[in-house]
């Protein structure tokens, strides 16, 4: 009983609390519109980074470059809020970089108590004091979030506060995605209505609103009524070894056990619910009632694994799935080449990584997905859920060697053309300059 009046006590004290943090936050945007500062050719650039990842557990080699945008930030602060973490930690990974990784759930005597959200509070509340801190200390010049959310509120009051323009970065299909599958790194707040207001707001009153895919503006995620003087799809990439020619990777198959005569599946990614990889299951499981020389490879980790495993068991053909748990950046280029198809519920960069080794690829039509493979041109697409026409689809592509290699010449041709370094870096130097007042206008 005393259990139970801690929780609510505290999920309507937490809820009050960040009532009154939002009546604050929309009170500093209305009472302090933003200074259109314009900087002089000379001056650094300084960034508050509020991020959804810790920038030290990146995969790309090129990291410290990217946040940087190759030298044309001086200085860059980044901040992030994890959840697994029970103490702050705080690190300089690179010359001009500093990494500030917050516990939103401490171990403190008030959370051991059961009153977590109202330590998240004032988790959050302390840090925004210490970003805003940062950027007056610091002189920032701008500030950037990874999300439209409680990140970008942050961003948003700094940037009022310190006069400074504010990026939001949209990195993902809350509608399809994260809300579907309840994977929203925070909620707020609360109510899916409530949050479709906070992103549109934030939005709409962000400087600019930064994507890495055309999809998330088409789909409806970024405001229609947002200009595309304010909009810069800069696109994406992938880590440097990927790029290297298919012919200077090496098979794992004998590291794994797999001979040579076997069918090889393979998912990369993350084995949680906003990943849908449980389809993985069922699709893989009838495939299985049509040919029994196949594998199915699972590189990822997460909360999911269990599960899976167990769901394998049930099925009988545990033995069919080998579970890889995550894999070394350098060692993916070879498991990508290692597989005759790479199968994708849900995918981001990896889409990338596996059509770079030249592989064929099916998933879903759901998201971005489209947005790289076309209509069947680059791989092939089945709707969303169907695991039946999913196992279909694999089937046909193993049994026909042409087709295979076909979609998988096309894929790689495809991502060397328009998923490489360069340009996504400039578009995005260009895109700080327009927004800093150091270069008038975006070809």
């Amino acid at each position: 009983m005393a259990n139970r009046a801690v929780k609510l006590i505290d999920a309507l004290a937490g809820a009050l609390v960040m009532a009154a943090f939002a009546a604050f936050g929309m009170l500093i945007c209305a009472v302090f519109p933003l200074k259109k500062r314009r900087l002089g050719k000379s001056a650094d650039v300084v960034q508050i980074y509020i991020s959804i990842i810790d920038f030290r557990k990146s995969v790309l080699s090129t990291y410290k470059e990217d946040i940087l945008i190759d030298g044309f930030i001086k200085k860059s602060l980044c901040f992030h809020m994890d959840f697994e973490l029970e103490h702050d930690d705080k690190a300089d990974i690179s010359d001009g970089i500093s990494m500030s990784v917050v516990s939103v759930h401490p171990d403190t005597f008030f959370a051991r108590a059961g009153f977590r959200k109202l330590t998240a509070c004032w988790v959050e509340i302390r840090t925004l004091c210490a970003m805003i801190r940062a950027a007056f200390r610091e002189h920032a010049t701008v500030v950037r979030a990874h999300d439209p959310h409680l990140l970008g509120f942050n961003a948003l009051i700094i940037s009022r506060l310190a006069g400074i323009p504010c990026i939001i970065q949209v990195c993902s299909n809350y509608e399809l995605k994260d809300r579907q599958a309840k994977g929203l790194t925070c909620r707020p707040f609360m109510f899916k209505a409530l949050e479709r207001w906070f992103e549109r707001f934030i939005m709409n009153s962000a400087d600019m609103v930064l994507t890495d895919r055309e999809h998330y503006r088409s789909f409806g995620i970024i405001p229609k009524n947002i200009p595309l003087t304010k909009y810069v799809n800069m696109g994406f990439f992938v880590d440097a070894i990927h790029y290297a020619p298919v012919l200077s990777r090496t098979s794992m198959r004998s590291s794994l056990g797999i001979s040579q005569d076997t069918k090889v599946l393979l998912y990369v990614g993350r084995l949680c619910r906003v990943k849908y990889v449980l389809d993985l299951m069922s699709m893989f499981e009838l495939c299985l009632k049509e040919r029994t020389d196949i594998v199915l490879l699972l590189a990822g980790d997460g909360d999911l694994k269990d599960e899976m495993k167990a769901r394998a068991g049930r099925g009988g053909f545990l033995d069919k799935v080998i579970f890889l748990d995550r894999v070394p950046q350098d060692k993916l280029p070879d498991l990508y080449y290692t597989a005759d198809t790479v199968c994708f519920t849900s995918s981001g960069f990896t889409m990338i990584e596996a059509a770079l080794a030249e592989r064929c690829i099916i998933a879903y039509d759901f998201e971005w997905h489209d947005e790289f493979i076309g209509k069947n041109e680059r791989g092939m697409l089945v709707p969303f859920g169907d695991c039946r026409m999913f196992a279909e689809s694999v089937l046909k592509v193993l049994a026909d060697e042409s087709l295979r290699k076909d979609l998988g010449r096309l894929a790689r041709g495809y991502a060397l053309e328009h998923y490489t370094r360069a340009p996504s870096v400039e578009k995005e130097r260009r895109a700080y300059k327009r927004l800093l007042g150091l270069e008038e206008g975006l070809s």
